[in-house]
């Protein structure tokens, strides 16, 4: 991952990515993520804090202790290309900063900006294209 000019490897068990419009919730649910119903866009989406982090789903996890979890792009909230990259850079920051590598800049600087400028358009475009 580079991270404002530099390269950072860091272990990962899995990334998936998805490619469509409509999130495809079944890694999510079958992880025990908490979802909710999204009636702007007509689609399920996990519940997230701002940088991405995951919430877990009542009852029994899968897991203890905090959600490590998080969840960029349209399988987050429906924005596009550009909302995506910004979110996912946005999300990288705040991983960075519970590491202690990111040298003291906090992850809602300038990434959270970018995700905001990204996504400005979007309600308007949900007025004109409603989901049937």
């Amino acid at each position: 991952m580079t991270f404002p000019g530099r390269t950072i490897d860091l272990p990962c068990d899995l990334l998936v990515v998805h490619d469509g419009i409509v999130p495809s919730t079944d890694l999510a649910h079958a992880a025990g993520l908490a979802l909710e119903w999204k009636h702007d866009d007509a689609s399920w989406r996990p519940q997230t804090t701002s940088d991405g982090r995951a919430e877990l789903a009542p009852g029994p996890a899968l897991t203890t202790g905090p959600c490590r979890i998080r969840v960029t792009g349209d399988a987050r909230r429906i924005g596009g290309a550009d909302a995506a990259i910004a979110h996912g850079r946005h999300a990288a920051g705040a991983i960075l900063a519970e590491l202690g590598q990111a040298a003291g800049k906090p992850a809602t600087g300038r990434t959270g900006i970018d995700v905001q400028r990204a996504l400005a358009a979007r309600p308007s475009l949900m007025l004109r294209f409603r989901l049937a």
